[in-house]
C-alpha cells in the first residue's frame, strides 16, 4: 500500500485479486463513507487469455497430427 499526501487529502493505492469479495466489499464500504474510486485493470498476460478461452470453450482437440490437418484444411 502506498500513500502520499495532496492538498489534504491521501491518495492510496491498492493491488488486489478482484475475485475476492471480501476486500472488494470492503474497498465498497469505503467508498461509501466518501472515498473517490479509480480503477486501472492491469494487462492480461497470456496465461490468463488461455483460461479464458478454455473457460468459454474456445479450444479443439485432434486424435493425431493426421485428425488435426483434416480439421484444419477441411
Amino acid at each position: 500500500m502506498r500513500s502520499e499526501i495532496n492538498d489534504n487529502m491521501a491518495t492510496v493505492t491498492l493491488q488486489y485479486d478482484g475475485r475476492n469479495t471480501s476486500i472488494r466489499k470492503l474497498i465498497e464500504v469505503i467508498v461509501a463513507l466518501g472515498a473517490k474510486k479509480t480503477v486501472i485493470k492491469e494487462r492480461k498476460n497470456s496465461l490468463d487469455i488461455a483460461l479464458e478461452d478454455v473457460r468459454a470453450g474456445r479450444v479443439h482437440t485432434a486424435e493425431s497430427v493426421e485428425d488435426m490437418m483434416k480439421q484444419i484444411l477441411g
